[in-house]
């Protein structure tokens, strides 16, 4: 089993961030697997959808049949003098998403997204299909705090999100090393067959388009998990190199088990820090869009 994870930053001054950091590893079936793909496939202006294990190539048929239609839902609601929300675009792709998950008959699918809701702020989703049904659950970082969700290995998710709350980050860049340097290690264990491949990494500073650098871990240079003899001319401003703590992972493994509060929340698919969850918590700063209102069921 794979992994992604996806994040959302959001400080006390207004400013925003998005990120997402995966294997590139797939999973095929029957025993075999390859190491080339790409994990995180962008849907709308600052939006992405992150997936892993064997739910990957149904979740890339559903974004890109999906994005002519959310390119459209901005264009509409910029007429209307709005802005179009993660929320709207989450279920734009759920409707195809689960058309593919209910035709290959999957038992459980998870999917996570990272974008902007309709005032602007970051945010991410989780997406759980299941037989016939399934949810939509948003989540927005407290002011000076980060929410994050993970797909794919409970292991290498439950490490990553932990690690972001036992060391709360207080910027885009601190929460991407963190992260990068639990998954880094999981992919360098060979005990962990599932997760492997190459490193990616993107992030967003909304409302600035998703950037995809070309990322340095120790000698190895990569592209959106793809492998690269060298940085191409020209691409000086989108190289991001990692600093990697070693022992990271194993200081979280053992730091969480002396926490005076349950960390990881348990499940086979997703794992959440703290953060105000649309669904539960709407708060009185918060102006939800009609569209939004609706996609949560609310009244106007």
């Amino acid at each position: 089993m794979t992994v992604a994870i996806t994040l959302a930053i959001r400080s006390s001054s207004g400013q925003a961030g998005l990120a997402v950091i995966a294997d590139s590893r797939l999973s095929l079936g029957n025993g075999r697997q390859t190491d080339d793909f790409v994990k995180a496939i962008e849907l709308g202006p600052t939006s992405i959808v992150a997936v892993a294990g064997d739910s990957t190539l149904p979740a890339a048929v559903a974004a890109e049949v999906s994005r002519p239609l959310i390119r459209n839902l901005h264009a509409n609601r910029k007429k209307e003098g709005q802005q179009a929300s993660l929320l709207e675009e989450a279920r734009q792709f759920a409707s195809f998403h689960g058309v593919i998950h209910k035709n290959l008959e999957r038992p459980r699918v998870g999917t996570a997204l990272a974008g902007t809701y309709a005032d602007g702020s970051p945010g991410v989703v989780r997406l759980e299909l299941h037989g016939q049904s399934g949810r939509i659950m948003g989540f927005r970082p407290v002011v000076d705090g980060a929410a994050a969700v993970g797909v794919g290995s409970p292991s290498a998710v439950g490490l990553a999100i932990d690690a972001l709350r036992l060391r709360s980050p207080r910027s885009l860049d601190a929460a991407i090393s963190l992260v990068a340097s639990v998954v880094w290690a999981e992919m360098c264990d060979d005990t962990v067959p599932g997760i492997g491949g190459r490193l990616l990494i993107g992030s967003c500073l909304p409302p600035q388009p998703w950037n995809w650098p070309v990322v340095q871990v120790e000698d190895q240079l990569f592209y959106r998990g793809f492998p690269m003899e060298v940085v191409p001319s020209g691409w000086e401003r989108e190289f991001h190199l990692v600093n990697l703590d070693r022992g990271l992972r194993d200081a979280i493994a053992e730091e969480r088990e002396s926490a005076p509060y349950p960390l990881h929340v348990p499940g086979p698919v997703f794992s959440v820090i703290d953060s105000e969850e649309v669904q539960l918590a709407l708060p009185s700063d918060w102006r939800l869009s009609p569209a939004e209102q609706s996609v949560l069921g609310l009244s106007p």
